[in-house]
This record gives C-alpha cells, sequence and structure tokens, in this order.
C-alpha cells in the first residue's frame, strides 16, 4: 500500500513539474509504516486527552482511558512515537515530570524530527520553569513543523512573560488565526 502511494505522489510531482528535494524524495520513498491498529488506539487516545478541557469534572478519568489507548497503540507498535508522546502527555498532566522526560526521550529516539517531541519537552520545562530550555525546544518544533500551534502558542506566552510584546503578540496572532481563538488557560508568570 504505502510503495502505492510513493508510485502516485512521484507520478503526480512529475506530471506537475515539481521540484522535489531529497529530503522530501527520502519521505516519497520510505514513508513512516505505522500499524493501522496502533494508529486507532492512539486517535482513541488523543480524542479522550483533548475532551480532558471540556469535561474538566472527569478530567482525570479521561487521561486514565487516554493513557491506557497509548500503552495499547505502543504494544501493538513499539516504534510509535505518537503513541508514547501521548503516554508522556498523560504522565505530565498528572505531575509526573519525571516520567513525561523519561517518555519523550523515548520518542525521540524513535524519531528525532517529530515537531510534537520538542513540544512536549517544551512543556515540561515550563512546568520546571527553565525558559531557555523551553525556547529552544519550542523553536526546534517549529523548525520541523512551522504549522505547530500548541508550540507557536507556548512561544508566545514566553515571550510575553519576558515583556517582549512584539514577537509575543506576533505568535499569538498567528495562532488565533489558526485556531479561531486563544487557550486562556495557559499561563506564563512562572517563567
Amino acid at each position: 500500500m504505502f510503495a502505492l502511494y510513493s508510485e502516485i505522489a512521484l507520478d503526480v510531482a512529475k506530471e506537475i513539474r515539481a521540484v522535489i528535494t531529497r529530503d522530501e524524495m527520502e519521505v516519497i520513498m520510505n514513508p513512516d509504516s505505522v500499524n493501522l491498529d496502533a494508529l486507532r488506539l492512539y486517535i482513541r487516545g488523543e480524542k479522550f486527552f483533548d475532551l480532558r478541557y471540556e469535561e474538566s469534572e472527569n478530567a482525570n478519568e479521561l487521561v486514565m482511558k487516554a493513557e491506557a489507548y497509548a500503552r495499547q497503540a505502543i504494544r501493538l507498535d513499539s516504534a510509535f512515537s505518537d503513541a508514547w508522546l501521548l503516554l508522556g502527555d498523560a504522565c505530565l498532566s498528572r505531575g509526573d515530570i519525571d516520567s513525561a522526560m523519561l517518555l519523550a526521550q523515548k520518542a525521540l529516539q524513535i524519531d528525532n524530527k517529530n515537531s510534537k517531541t520538542y513540544t512536549l519537552f517544551g512543556t515540561i520545562y515550563y512546568q520546571k520553569s527553565d525558559a531557555p530550555a523551553m525556547e529552544k525546544s519550542l523553536k526546534t518544533a517549529l523548525k520541523f513543523d512551522p504549522d505547530n500551534i500548541s508550540a507557536n502558542h507556548m512561544l508566545g506566552g514566553l515571550h510575553y512573560a519576558r515583556g517582549e510584546f512584539y514577537e509575543a503578540f506576533k505568535a499569538l496572532i498567528d495562532t488565533r488565526k489558526r485556531l479561531g481563538s486563544l487557550n486562556p488557560g495557559l499561563t506564563y508568570s512562572e517563567l
């Protein structure tokens, strides 16, 4: 199936005379091969994890469900970095910073170009009040995915806390454009 996708992508690129970089060619020829059952479990877990904001009275239960789905996904595909990150997010939401750090490091070993990994590191460093490490992690996240809304929003908040208002508002306006709103629950006063 992945070979067919690669062949179609190359045919389309040839037809429209697109210029393909060496990195893009590598992605086309060697797509990630995630176990589809693991992907389904991960998506379910991610939905439960995201619901914790809307259903705050059930937040702990929702995080536990997300964690269970992440663990099941990892059992099916131990090289699925996003599942490790979901597990790390769940640990961090319970206040277990050390476990979140270990899980982020595991995800980094699997895929060192996954923007979500660096976003999790940024969140961990926020919890540890380590603004320089937070900034470095978030900038790395944006290097790998300039459309990473979470990293962009958190970086804007960090700039705001430092009094760097031009950079802060630039990032926060971009977040608002992409989301239609800003997340009022994030504060950066500790940094």
